[in-house]
């Protein structure tokens, strides 16, 4: 049998009890198994190996501590926002890239100092951060994620561009079902609090919508982590001081109330329902 061959069952069969037999190690030797089935006595373990990968798509073979380094030095690489030289990222991979550095851009700004718009420069790349991580999820699950006409053809606008679906949607179709509610409605949260702040001066609201940027903000490491793997996480090379240490004090939440109060009635009505709709 080739590489290129379909197996036949009784080849499956034979892979399969021969995997049993030598159980990754702890069962009969490879060598062995190669005399006892094929009289080889000279392949040494790699008769074994090539027939059951080819047989049952199963690696039999440890990587060499060269390969193992190359890859740990790989992941550093990545972990760095780069790709190593001679590997083209995929498509999703720089999508995944994308939201990871949109992410850090919005931390930076958020913890600058000097920042004068910060909820809204926050809100602006967050939500970025949020869509190219769910359309970097459904290219590399292979979901539609253009907008379609009704016989289900992309839209192009006048420059021939194919036109993205909304942020909502986008996010509903990365992270369906009743366990990502919670993630589904801070990113909401964060689409209405973009869309409020446009054009408006709002320094009030920096102190008051800190608990929902550091439960956004675990929800996308997680998500991040979990659809590309850790060597996409933000966490090992960045401190996120967003605190909720003292907003609990009767004095600061006082103070929080009197800022709420100033801010417009649009946004205290957004604010409010999203504090109704966390308590339920």
């Amino acid at each position: 049998m080739t590489e290129r061959d379909t197996p036949s069952a009784e080849d499956v069969e034979l892979a399969e009890s021969l995997l049993e037999a030598w159980d990754e190690g702890r069962g009969t030797s490879k060598s062995q198994l190669e005399i006892e089935t094929w009289g080889d006595a000279t392949a040494h373990g790699r008769h074994f190996d090539r027939f059951i990968r080819t047989t049952l798509g199963v690696s039999t073979t440890k990587p060499s501590r060269q390969t193992t380094r190359i890859e740990a030095l790989e992941q550093q690489v990545r972990t760095l926002g780069q790709f190593p030289t001679g590997i083209e990222p995929t498509h999703h991979e720089i999508q995944a890239q994308h939201a990871r550095s949109s992410c850090g851009e919005a931390i930076r700004v958020w913890n600058d100092p000097s920042t004068r718009f910060r909820t809204g420069a926050f809100s602006l790349l967050f939500v970025t951060a949020w869509n190219s991580l769910a359309l970097g999820l459904l290219i590399k699950g292979g979901i539609e994620w253009h907008m379609t006409d009704r016989s289900g053809n992309p839209k192009v606008d006048s420059n021939g561009l194919l036109f993205s679906r909304d942020t909502m949607d986008l996010v509903g179709d990365a992270f369906p079902g009743d366990d990502h509610k919670g993630l589904r409605r801070n990113v909401k949260y964060w689409i209405d609090i973009r869309n409020a702040v446009a054009h408006r001066h709002l320094p009030a609201l920096d102190a008051l919508v800190i608990p929902k940027a550091q439960a956004g903000l675990l929800n996308f490491e997680d998500a991040l982590v979990n659809g590309f793997g850790h060597e996409f996480a933000l966490a090992d090379s960045l401190t996120v001081p967003l605190q909720l240490s003292g907003f609990r004090d009767p004095t600061v939440l006082a103070s929080r109330k009197k800022m709420q109060a100033q801010l417009p009635l649009d946004v205290q009505a957004l604010l409010a329902r999203s504090t109704k709709t966390t308590q339920n």
